[in-house]
């Protein structure tokens, strides 16, 4: 959308900390970051266009900045698909393609990446991953829902990558406890990540400081 309006597209997220602490443009790809000189602009309320967006006119410049945010449980699959003309890909054929043109992370998180998939034997494009985000809305999920989840979670990354390790992240004790003893019943290999802290903290949550 914002090429077909000659527009720029920019990422601005400052919770817990600007996005650049965690990924960076890569060579050559869509670089997204917010000019310093820029940022007030965007932070600026402005005039409410609908849910989600605002737009701000410089009275100096005429230059028009509008603002928007959203966010959904697919990560904006449901939406982008909607708007498909014929012919044209769907989100789960481009996806990581997209990612991979805009993000890559910081060197530090790079080396920490690398390092954790050498310790748990996970090479690249050999292994499936699995994230349960459990405890977002509630610290009190049921055992047998979140062992439901887990065996899920385990059964779609095995369909991606058949006979491959999985590798599973959560911020639930029992999901990490109870992901290698499933892996093991069904004859395979699930690894996990012990969060530290643990649980982990929700900082994009509006109610954690």
């Amino acid at each position: 959308f914002a090429a077909a309006t000659k527009r720029l597209l920019l990422i601005q997220w400052e919770r817990p900390c600007k996005l650049e602490e965690f990924l960076l443009p890569p060579k050559g790809g869509l670089d997204w970051r917010v000019p310093d000189w820029l940022s007030h602009m965007i932070l600026y309320d402005g005039m409410e266009l609908g849910a989600g967006s605002k737009i701000r006119r410089n009275e100096n410049t005429g230059v028009r900045t509008m603002r928007t945010y959203y966010q959904s449980h697919d990560g904006g699959e449901t939406w982008y698909n909607e708007q498909l003309q014929p012919g044209e890909a769907a989100y789960a054929e481009i996806y990581h393609a997209v990612w991979e043109t805009i993000f890559t992370p910081v060197p530090a998180i790079a080396s920490a990446v690398k390092r954790a998939m050498d310790e748990k034997g996970l090479v690249p494009n050999e292994y499936a991953a699995a994230h349960l985000r459990v405890l977002y809305t509630s610290e009190n999920r049921k055992e047998g829902v979140l062992k439901k989840w887990t065996r899920g979670g385990i059964n779609c990354a095995s369909s991606l990558r058949p006979g491959k390790p999985i590798f599973l992240a959560s911020d639930s004790g029992l999901v990490r406890e109870y992901g290698p003893i499933y892996g093991r019943e069904r004859s395979g290999v699930v690894v996990i990540h012990e969060n530290n802290p643990n649980p982990p903290l929700h900082l994009d949550r509006p109610d954690v400081n």
